[in-house]
Order: structure tokens, then C-alpha cells, then sequence
């Protein structure tokens, strides 16, 4: 019994200092500063493939983008937000026990630029589409796992003047559309 509460003190003092460090990381996202410049959407696309082919080099991810279009970006800030929302798809299809089948479409239509991540993953219920974007919250049961990922990935959508869609069905996957203005 006396080992029991001392594992629990030690367990809620883990918790507490991870809470913490996640609360510090959520605050430097919202207080730090996006510069904007011109850039080539493939480039800043090519930069998260990269990251990603490092954490897992045995995935190939199939791109269908656009050599031409340009936005008003932070290269680091939104090819991390990219990186973010692929090694999200990676581990979705790994949760389904699938190889993962992960697509990157660039294109442009009559207001937006917009980049579309399709993944073939365990996709997202609708009660849980609402929250994805909370910081804190997550699907996945790892110890790696904070739950901040996607909401760094909607705030720096935001700070670029854009617009965050998900469409998800269960079993089947889900596609994020991030819609910019055109440059």
C-alpha cells in the first residue's frame, strides 16, 4: 500500500511536469513572431517531406504539386505545420494496422491556395472532428504524445490568414485542406 501511494505521488508529479512543459510550448507558439515572405509552396511542401523521410524513411508519400504557386509564408513555421499534419496521417493509418497511403495535393482555385493532405487512416468520429484542434487533446495513447500538434497546426494556419478544413470518415481516412490567399 505504501509503495502504491508512492508511485501515485510520483506519477502525478510526472503528470504536473509535463502539463507544464506542454503549457510552456503552447504559450512560444502563440507569442512567437511570423515572417511573412514570398515563397513557393513546393519548396515549403518539400522541406515537411523531408522531416517526415527522416522519421520515417520507409514511407513514400505521393505529391502531386504545383511548381508555380506562391504564397506569403514563414518557411520553418508552415512547412513544421505540414510535418505536423503528415506524421499525424503516417500514425493514423499505423493505428488502422494499413501501409500508410499518404497524398499532397497543391492547386489553386478562384480564391485560395490550397494544400490537401489525404491520409488512409483510422479517420476521425464526428464527436471528436470538433476537438482536434484543442491543445491537449488526442486519440493517441503514446508517451510522446501531447496533443499540441494540431493546434500549432491551426495557429499557424491562422497567422498566415488561412483556413484550416477537415473531412474525415471512419475507417475509410481523412483529408486536411488548408486554403490560403492567393498571392
Amino acid at each position: 500500500l505504501e509503495a502504491e501511494s508512492s508511485y501515485q505521488k510520483l506519477l502525478e508529479q510526472n503528470q504536473e511536469t509535463i502539463l507544464t512543459k506542454v503549457n510552456d510550448m503552447y504559450k512560444a507558439t502563440k507569442r512567437n513572431i511570423i515572417h511573412l515572405q514570398k515563397k513557393y509552396v513546393h519548396e515549403i511542401v518539400q522541406l515537411a517531406l523531408q522531416r517526415v523521410e527522416k522519421q520515417y524513411p520507409d514511407i513514400a508519400i505521393a505529391v502531386d504539386l504545383k511548381k508555380d504557386l506562391v504564397i506569403f509564408a514563414d518557411c520553418d513555421h508552415f512547412s513544421e505545420a505540414l510535418y505536423n499534419v503528415m506524421v499525424n496521417a503516417i500514425e493514423a493509418a499505423f493505428e488502422k494496422k494499413v501501409v500508410p497511403d499518404i497524398r499532397v495535393k497543391t492547386y489553386t482555385n478562384r480564391l485560395y491556395t490550397v494544400i490537401e493532405i489525404t491520409d488512409n487512416g483510422n479517420g476521425i468520429d464526428k464527436n471528436n472532428l470538433k476537438k482536434i484542434f484543442r491543445p491537449y487533446v488526442s486519440s493517441k495513447h503514446t508517451k510522446n504524445n501531447f496533443g499540441v500538434g494540431l493546434t500549432y497546426v491551426r495557429t499557424i494556419v491562422q497567422e498566415h490568414n488561412g483556413r484550416i478544413h477537415v473531412h474525415s470518415k471512419v475507417n475509410v481516412g481523412t483529408t486536411f485542406s488548408i486554403l490560403l490567399s492567393k498571392s
